[in-house]
C-alpha cells in the first residue's frame, strides 16, 4: 500500500510503524512541529500532536 501524505508544511523528517504494523507515525521537519498517526490500512489520520 502507498499513500501520499501532505499534512506536513515543510516535509517529513521521519516515518515509522508501530510494532504490530497497524499504524504509521510521521514527524515533520523544521518549523512544522507536527506528529501524525495514521491507520496503515486506510491512511486515515487517527492522531495528531503539535
Amino acid at each position: 500500500m502507498m499513500y501520499r501524505f501532505s499534512e506536513h508544511d515543510y516535509g517529513i523528517s521521519g516515518v515509522g510503524f508501530t510494532d504490530d504494523c497497524r499504524f504509521v507515525v510521521s514527524v515533520g521537519i523544521k518549523n512544522d512541529g507536527n506528529i501524525y498517526v495514521l491507520e496503515a490500512a486506510t491512511g486515515d489520520i487517527v492522531g495528531h500532536l503539535k
